[in-house]
């Protein structure tokens, strides 16, 4: 069967990306400058040459280096962990002192080898990734310091929103009512407060219950 692989259209993955401490500054530096074009090759280096061959890759895009054909999927997958990487254009920055929030998204994944590897080249930053994709169900919240994970929540789409993004959260029950009566609506919600307690506030979600049951 012929499999159309690189025509399919990707889950886009959200992405938030705050990196904390004086190489904050350094990094918006970088990536305010009129060359650079793309986030994750602008700012960490990787060993191309590892992903050339003599030979042409069935399926990938024909591009050379030094005459050979270079693999960019395999590439970015193992160094990156996303498909593509971001044009510049596509991230939106606001930047404070010492502190550099980026927001952007990435096709099926976060990056979080990409993510690794800018840890490890600015050891000093602390750095919080926070990302969410509604298809395939999950989001998460990571930091990472000196290229180490110190901090990891793995969660469902839902359980995300509940926890990081109550504006959105309110948004998506209303997704959620298609599929409960009340009673099974509740039960939901008693299992989500009970297994992320401090989340979104009870009062908010009686407030969904009275004016939509």
């Amino acid at each position: 069967f012929l499999t159309l692989k690189f025509k399919t259209m990707p889950n886009w993955c959200n992405n938030v990306l705050i990196l904390s401490g004086k190489d904050a500054e350094t990094i918006y530096e970088i990536l305010q400058k009129t060359d650079t074009k793309v986030l994750f090759e602008s700012l960490i280096e990787t060993n191309k040459q590892m992903y050339c061959k003599n030979e042409k890759i069935d399926g990938i895009t024909e591009v050379k280096i030094d005459d050979k054909f270079f693999n960019w999927y395999n590439h970015n997958w193992n160094e990156y962990g996303v498909k593509w990487d971001v044009p510049i254009h596509d991230v939106y920055m606001s930047n404070w002192e010492r502190e550099l929030q980026l927001d952007f998204d990435t096709a099926w994944s976060p990056p979080i080898e990409f993510i690794q590897k800018l840890s490890v080249k600015y050891p000093e930053l602390d750095i919080n990734l926070k990302y969410s994709e509604s298809g395939n169900d999950f989001g998460g919240n990571i930091d990472f310091v000196g290229g180490d994970i110190v901090y990891e929540d793995d969660l469902s789409y839902i359980e995300f929103l509940y926890n990081y993004d109550s504006d959105a959260f309110q948004l998506e029950l209303q997704n959620v009512k298609e599929f409960f009566d009340k009673e099974e609506f509740i039960k939901w919600f008693e299992e989500l407060e009970e297994k992320h307690e401090g989340g979104f506030m009870k009062r908010e979600i009686q407030k969904f219950i009275d004016e939509n049951y």
